[in-house]
């Protein structure tokens, strides 16, 4: 009965922490020229021109937030895309890491085979292998630039009236912050 009692204040002190690490003052939807950013109770989103970009969780509390990007969308991802000459794209909705990496790679082994059709039939023999090396030849390359996509983002944040004045460390959201105003 005393173990249950612990772990029952145990979880209501973490969760109760864990709730009050978000500033009910960012709730609502703030915009400016860079885009939208929308708050809601620890999870949020990002938008550019009517369009959703990218989401995820937030804390936020006395000045100090944490974003963490989750999921990117389909459409801004088919952006990022145009710099590689894959045969792929992505369908209009919410990705996570783990799905856009095994995306890009299956599509950039089938552009290797679309440019060679006689490895084809090696590729269907030899599928695993062929997937264990491309991991080595490009894995760690790539996997840095999903973080630059995936990311967490540190800065501080400040609301007066319908003001959100946000600043973050590096480049995130277009060079690191601004000011926003409640829609």
């Amino acid at each position: 009965m005393t173990k249950r009692f612990f772990l029952t204040i145990v979880i209501a002190l973490v969760f109760g922490a864990a709730a009050a690490a978000v500033d009910p003052a960012l709730n609502g939807e703030w915009f400016n020229a860079q885009g939208d950013f929308r708050f809601n109770d620890g999870n949020w989103e990002g938008w550019t021109d009517d369009n959703p970009m990218v989401k995820g969780t937030y804390t936020a509390w006395d000045g100090a937030i944490t974003i963490r990007v989750d999921y990117v969308h389909g459409n801004i991802l088919n952006d990022f895309l145009l710099e590689f000459p894959l045969l792929i794209s992505f369908d209009p909705r919410w990705y996570s890491q783990s799905e856009v990496r095994e995306i890009i790679i299956n599509g950039a082994v089938e552009l290797a085979l679309a440019e060679d059709e006689s490895l084809a039939a090696l590729f269907t023999m030899f599928r695993e292998t062929i997937m264990v090396m491309f991991e080595e030849q490009f894995g760690p390359e790539f996997d840095n630039r999903l973080n630059e996509i995936f990311l967490l983002a540190e800065g501080t944040y400040s609301v007066s009236g319908n003001t959100l004045t946000l600043v973050f460390d590096g480049d995130f959201f277009g060079g690191g912050g601004g000011e926003f105003t409640r829609r």
